[in-house]
């Protein structure tokens, strides 16, 4: 299942992923990902080419205000309970597609049901110097259920949006 939070622009994050650092030490991983408006989204990993196909039954919930701490401190939350799954692909790739290569950083706290992923690409400053932009940001939680009134889920929220807002 994963969490978006609306409210908060990946591009903002950009100054702040140095914080969530001091939390806990991200795992960095590669991804390809193609786009082709024949196939959809195609995922590339360890040289296996995969379609990332849905069920058709999305289902999604956003709750606005969101209080996740004692303080004044809302945020709209949107809920995807879509289940993905990732089928081989057996055919050759569509003539036309977008290529985006992709470094994805996972926050995670040790026992935790909750991740952060940001998913970030390169850009470069100049001619020599490079940076990672964030171009989207999620959470994902390990389990059917989601309670927010649970008190470790959310302190673990709040404990990342503290670093990101």
């Amino acid at each position: 299942m994963k969490i978006y939070i609306p409210n908060i622009l990946p591009i903002n994050i950009k100054d702040k992923m140095d914080e969530l650092t001091k939390i806990t030490r991200p795992i960095e991983r590669q991804i390809v990902e193609l786009t082709s408006s024949e196939f959809g989204k195609m995922i590339i990993n360890n040289d296996t080419t995969y379609m990332i196909e849905s069920t058709f039954n999305n289902d999604y919930e956003l709750i606005k205000n969101y209080q996740y701490n004692d303080t004044d401190n809302y945020v709209d939350l949107l809920v995807d309970k879509t289940q993905y799954s990732q089928v081989p692909m057996i055919s050759q790739y569509p003539v036309k597609f977008i290529l985006v290569n992709k470094t994805e950083y996972s926050y995670k706290k040790p026992k935790s049901k909750l991740s952060l992923i940001i998913e970030c690409v390169k850009e470069d400053k100049d001619f020599m110097t490079t940076s990672m932009m964030p171009i989207d940001f999620y959470f994902i939680y390990e389990n059917d259920k989601l309670d927010l009134q649970d008190s470790f889920i959310r302190e673990e929220i709040n404990v990342f949006l503290s670093c990101l807002k």
